[in-house]
């Protein structure tokens, strides 16, 4: 009977132990799945936004949901930058926490793509942390830099995760 108990304490506590693993590797899984796909976003991001022209950027009537700018290509002949009719368009939907990516070609959007599980606003010109930023039409002009920062929360076995990358890309272009 003694044998029975000891081994049934065992068995439960083995049985604890495999399950607080199984969990922890689902979640240590799922965590690095979220920062690589912030990451990757980021990373596009920041390379679109290199493209952009400071100006266009500013008449674009950019926010903090907001940014669209025509790409550039350049033109081996004259040795210059060539206006394009492609725009880019990134669109943040707050309510249903989507930040859209448009490839616009005679304003036609081309190609479409929608990251979902975005939990805040990516565009600013000053970030401190979540809760303090803004976003400034002459700053973004005088100071030719764009605060980029995603938030993406994604759910992994009944827990909300959350991963925030933010980045200062500066616009070069002229």
């Amino acid at each position: 009977m003694i044998a029975s108990f000891i081994m049934v304490v065992i068995m439960g506590a083995l049985v604890m132990t495999l399950r607080v693993g199984d969990l922890s590797t689902a979640v240590g899984t799922e965590r690095v799945d979220l920062e690589s796909e912030v990451k990757m976003l980021m990373h596009w991001m920041s390379k679109d936004i290199r493209q952009a022209k400071i100006q266009e950027l500013y008449n674009n009537t950019p926010s903090t949901d907001h940014i669209m700018f025509n790409l550039w290509e350049w033109d081996n002949a004259t040795l210059s930058q060539l206006k394009t009719d492609e725009f880019v368009e990134y669109e943040y939907d707050p309510s249903a926490h989507v930040l859209a990516r448009r490839y616009i070609v005679d304003n036609v959007i081309e190609h479409e793509v929608n990251f979902t599980g975005i939990a805040m606003h990516p565009f600013y010109t000053s970030y401190a942390n979540e809760s303090s930023n803004s976003f400034n039409g002459t700053a973004l002009l005088t100071g030719r830099r764009l605060i980029v920062a995603i938030k993406k929360e994604k759910e992994a076995r009944g827990r909300i995760m959350n991963f925030t990358m933010h980045e200062e890309i500066r616009i070069r272009n002229e």
